[in-house]
């Protein structure tokens, strides 16, 4: 991630700046979809639908690695380069995250052995916590969740990042019609209700497939068309698409929309705000927007942590506490991800970032690597 709004307005940086607000804004719907439905506070109409901004990942993933990585793998770039960046700017911070988990069944285990719950046992056990640790967890049905439930759309996209680049690495221009065809056919069974079949393929996997392959699509039209065709229309107009985008994402969020369609509506917003020549890019622009794209990945990955602990905090302290209390325990779960964030943000992951673009200068790389989002 950039470490200041400096950093994304530079010329021809191969930053879309409205694009990492957006990654914020999803993020921080995905955590109030945990929080104000199912989780510590009453449901919020518009936070149910929350889970699916997790695809949006998704989608915007495949676009900007594509952008940055695809035709350099497809001329010679090494596959176990593009693998040790790719894990070098993800895993430290989930190893961090899933070492908290550690420390809270170790703590469970010390202090309370004849606990309700034994620890290292049920939801959090051995076999799933290497499962989680090694981000193969995607790779089971069901996908295991008890350590650390957002890591699993990260093992997806690491496996993901797998494929695609053997793919663009080994089949040149034809990895981009795999990508892309792989993209379709996921899509089809997303559409014809595949998450709800009885077989051993793990529906997450083709919500991944389906996301990112669009993704590659979207660069891919953005390259040839889309980039000269908004760059033609006049601001107005495109402010006036931009807002149509996000009317379209509100109904995501206030309608019972499938995967498949959700997807398309995330795509078409993607290429619309990847100009970044609208008021609402502008307004996306923004330092509290920025800040929200520059903290996504630790507020998505490191959210679970707050609203585990707040969670057994109002259990034990105000088991009582009615809608009001519960609203002000989601509230502050809110917040907390936020500050938490931060925190890991400084401790963790902006490190990581930098040790990822060392590694990448030393090999060579360093331009695309800046490029590269880590969710």
């Amino acid at each position: 991630m950039s470490s200041g709004p400096g950093d994304l307005r530079l010329p021809d940086s191969g930053r879309f700046i409205a694009l990492d607000s957006l990654r914020g804004v999803a993020a921080l719907l995905v955590v109030s979809f945990h929080v104000f439905d199912g989780g510590v506070a009453p449901n919020w109409y518009f936070a149910r639908n929350g889970w699916v901004f997790v695809d949006f990942f998704f989608v915007l993933s495949g676009f900007v690695i594509a952008g940055a990585y695809g035709e350099k793998l497809a001329q010679g770039f090494p596959v176990l380069r593009f693998m040790v960046l790719r894990w070098g700017r993800i895993f430290p911070l989930h190893l961090a995250i899933l070492g908290l988990y550690v420390l809270g069944e170790t703590t469970l285990l010390i202090l309370d052995p004849d606990n309700m719950r034994a620890a290292f046992q049920g939801e959090r056990n051995l076999r799933d916590f290497v499962l989680t640790a090694t981000l193969t967890q995607a790779l089971i049905h069901p996908t295991p969740l008890g350590w650390n439930a957002p890591s699993w759309s990260i093992s997806v996209e690491i496996w993901l990042y797998a494929a695609i680049a053997f793919a663009w690495r080994y089949g040149g221009r034809a990895g981009w019609l795999l990508a892309v065809s792989a993209a379709v056919a996921a899509w089809l069974l997303l559409a014809c209700g595949f998450s709800g079949w009885v077989t051993p393929l793990n529906p997450d996997l083709v919500r991944g497939v389906a996301g990112f392959g669009l993704g590659t699509a979207c660069w891919m039209i953005w390259k040839r068309c889309a980039h000269a065709f908004l760059q033609r229309l006049s601001a107005p107009l495109v402010s006036l698409l931009e807002i149509a985008c996000v009317t379209a994402l509100i109904a995501v969020l206030a309608l019972e929309l499938s995967i498949a369609l959700a997807d398309f509506i995330f795509a078409l917003t993607l290429l619309c705000f990847a100009a970044d020549r609208g008021a609402a890019a502008r307004l996306l622009a923004t330092w509290p927007f920025f800040w929200a794209g520059v903290l996504s990945y630790s507020i998505y990955l490191g959210h679970s942590v707050v609203l585990l602990v707040l969670a057994r905090l109002q259990a034990a302290l105000w088991p009582s506490a009615g809608i009001i209390g519960e609203t002000m325990t989601g509230l502050a779960v809110l917040t907390g991800s936020a500050g938490f964030a931060w925190i890991t943000w400084r401790l963790v992951e902006a490190p990581a970032r930098d040790w990822s673009r060392r590694l990448a200068a030393r090999m060579g790389v360093g331009a695309q690597e800046r490029a590269a989002p880590t969710i």
